[in-house]
Parts: C-alpha cells; structure tokens; sequence
C-alpha cells in the first residue's frame, strides 16, 4: 500500500479531494475484499493520475466510453473519474442504489481502513446495507431502465430485498428495456451469468423486467432448473471417468468474455419448462436474435439446441453407435445438453429424459475420448511396412479412434489386428 499512500499524498499537496465510493465500499462494509477501488475527486485528477502512472512506470489507460483512467497500483485496480456535478454530494445524487452512493476520503480509509466516522451517506446506504435492503435514488431507474437489471444482480450477490419504492418504479419503467441497445443488455446478461443466479428469475418477475428481457414469464419451477444446473457446475458431483472433461467444457472461452459456463446457464434461463428436451421456442430465439452474441456464442447456443432436438426426435434405443454419433455431431453441446437434462431431473423432466441421461453420462467419456491402445508413431511403421502414403496414418487414426468408441475394439491385439485389416483393405483398393 506504500504507492498508493504516496499517491494521496501528492494529491493532498496539490490541494485534490479523493473519495472512495461505488463498489470497493459495498464491499468493505459487507465484509468482502476487493482488489477493484473506485476513486472519484475534484476536476483535473484523471490527469493527476495520468502523470503519476507514469512517473512511477504503472499500467494505465484511459477509458474514454466512462470517462474514468484505469490503472494498477499496489495489486489494486484503480478506476479513477472526475466528480459528475459540482461536488462529491452532486455526484452521488447521480448514482444508482443507496448501497452504492457512500463516499469516503481515500486519506482517511488508508489511515483508519475500518473506520465510518468521516463516512458521507446521504441516502443511508450503510444503514439499507445492514438491513439487507436495496433501494433506488429517487428517478435512478427511470434515467436508464437498465438498472432495473443490475439491481437483480446486485439483490442476488449481497442478499438485498428491493423495497417497495424500488419495485414499483422497476415495475414503470422495465417496459422500456426493449429500447435499450442490445449489447447493453446482453453484456449485463452475461455478467450476471459469472456468478450464481439461482433467484435470478424470481427477483426480476418481481421487478416485472422477465418478459422484457428473455420474452416470456418465468414461474418458480425456473429457478428449480438453474439452481440444480448450478449445483451440477461442481464437477464433485459427477463421476471421476467424465469429471475432467466437464471442467474443461465449462471453461472453454467462447469470446473475450465468456466461457462455457455461461452459455450453459443461459441455455437454463432460456429453455422452455414443458421438458427441457425441447430446448429453446421459436419465439425465445427470435427475442434474444436482437442480442450481439459472439460468432462462438450463438453458434454454441445453437449446437446445444440441435443436441435437444436429436434427443427428443430419436426414435430407438441409445447404442454405442447413436451415442458415438451424436458426441461426434455435438461435441461440447452434447455434454451440456446432458448436464441441462439432469438439471430438470426431479423436477418437470419427462422419464425419457431421465433415461437419456442414464444412458448419456456413463458412457459420454469414453464415447468422446475412447483410449489410445497403439500410438501414432507405432500406426505409422504399420502403415509404412505396407508401402502405404502417409496419408493413411490419419486415416487409419480415425478409423481406430471410432472403432475404439463402438466397443469393436477393446485392447491392444484387437487394435493391432484392427489396424492391419484396415491397412490390407486400402492394398486392395
């Protein structure tokens, strides 16, 4: 902390207010620790903290869209802006939610970390802390409707009720979501989605936002389905042969932002109740079209959509081959379709849903990553003996591969003799 002390000092001595405010605040008085500190003061220290940055050779850039400098300082990360208004009262009468219009001297907290005798709280921000309440400045949510969304998250991350002023101006302006740019919304969607959501859905029927957000009502069983998918993203839950191969899926990077998790959970939000093995409606996919979603996101959403279908439209009985063949078409949609059909079991799932499953989790390892019994070096002196093209490694490879994944080959001799019948074959040829 010996920088950033440093740094209040020079701005003390060039006469600039400092306050901590926003979220590093909510969070010290709710007893969470955070390594993000939001620093608002008077005009001129953005360039203040411009010149420090780089006198001291920090990692900075200027944030242009917030207005607000962003640097790294003692293993914090510092989001610095400039009042908006006249003074830090103004400021916080700009804000969205009591809990998060508190302010106080960054000289004071470095010299008294726990102390609230220089607190300013205008709006008893600490006090609806305490209570477990949340509780919008008066006109926040009409000023922009979409904090109408980051009240539900920010109720589901600190256990906070909305009040009744809260939820009957939510209830007024959440209408107006659908005029909102998409990506806003979908950008606070997944941000939501980083974290547990089981409420999520009660707390934004309750702020009348659920229909305008996804296009259509949610009820209690919902929030059954993303509790249990939740509980399922622990992969102690799940047996060790497919456990690796879970946490890898869950975390695949899917853009910038988003990992696998994510679009899992939101394939929970949005899938219809009636049997989760239907997937999607038409008419939540056309709702959520006008979101930006990332090439890899949508196309993930949609694999995992096909993975439904196949399940609900096949007609027989799941054997080695079927199963080989959907993982083959579906890849990681396949383990998540399977993850959201267990999510349901118990609840509105059908027994042709459950029975998918039985059949889909013992086997979905194997069927995906079957075992090497020969290595490529040892296929390649194979192939090479029989004065094959290299070409043919691969081929014999993929060939071994789905071989091992039926069950047509279940050791080393049956691989070798495999390999050797497939080799004679292209001689043949």
């Amino acid at each position: 902390m010996d920088l950033l002390n440093k740094f209040a000092a020079e701005a003390q001595k060039q006469n600039l207010e400092i306050y901590l405010v926003g979220g590093f605040l909510r969070d010290l008085f709710s007893g969470r620790q955070s390594t993000d500190m939001d620093l608002t003061g008077e005009p001129g220290l953005i360039s203040f903290a411009d010149k420090f940055a780089k006198a001291h050779k920090l990692s900075a850039h200027l944030v242009e869209r917030h207005k607000l400098l962003r640097l790294t300082l003692s293993g914090l990360r510092l989001d610095i802006s400039e009042f908006k208004g006249a003074d830090i009262g103004h400021d916080l009468a700009l804000r969205d939610f009591s809990v998060n219009a508190m302010a106080l001297p960054l000289r004071d907290y470095l010299e008294q970390p726990h102390s609230k005798s220089t607190l300013i709280d205008p709006y008893q921000g600490l006090e609806d802390l305490t209570r477990q309440r949340l509780c919008a400045l008066p006109g926040a949510l009409r000023d922009d409707p979409l904090r109408v969304m980051r009240g539900a998250r920010l109720a589901l991350h600190f256990g906070l009720t909305p009040d009744e002023s809260t939820v009957r101006e939510a209830r007024s302006v959440a209408p107006l979501l659908p005029d909102l740019p998409g990506e806003r919304i979908a950008a606070e969607i997944f941000a939501t989605l980083q974290s547990k959501c089981t409420g999520y859905l009660p707390l934004l029927e309750t702020l009348g936002a659920a229909r305008y957000v996804f296009g259509k009502p949610f009820s209690a069983g919902h929030d059954h389905v993303m509790a249990q998918t939740e509980k399922l993203l622990n992969a102690n839950h799940w047996p060790e042969s497919i456990r690796h191969r879970l946490q890898q899926n869950l975390a695949r990077s899917l853009s910038a932002q988003t990992r696998g998790y994510q679009v899992l959970k939101l394939a929970a939000l949005l899938c219809d109740l009636d049997g989760i093995v239907d997937g999607i409606s038409p008419q939540t996919i056309h709702h959520i079209r006008k979101y930006p979603l990332s090439r890899q996101e949508r196309a993930s959403l949609s694999a995992l959509q096909g993975a439904l279908d196949w399940l609900r439209c096949f007609g027989g009985n799941l054997k080695s081959r079927s199963l080989y063949s959907y993982y083959s078409r579906f890849g990681p949609a396949g383990l998540d379709a399977a993850v959201l059909l267990r999510a349901v079991d118990g609840a509105a799932a059908r027994s042709r849903a459950v029975f998918l499953l039985k059949k889909l989790l013992p086997e979905g390892n194997l069927l995906v990553s079957p075992p090497d019994f020969m290595t490529g070096r040892e296929l390649a002196a194979m192939v090479g003996k029989r004065r094959q093209p290299a070409s043919r490694i691969g081929e014999l490879q993929k060939a071994l591969h789905r071989a091992s994944a039926l069950g047509d080959v279940a050791n080393r001799q049956e691989a070798e003799a495999f390999s050797l019948g497939f080799v004679d074959a292209r001689l043949e040829n």
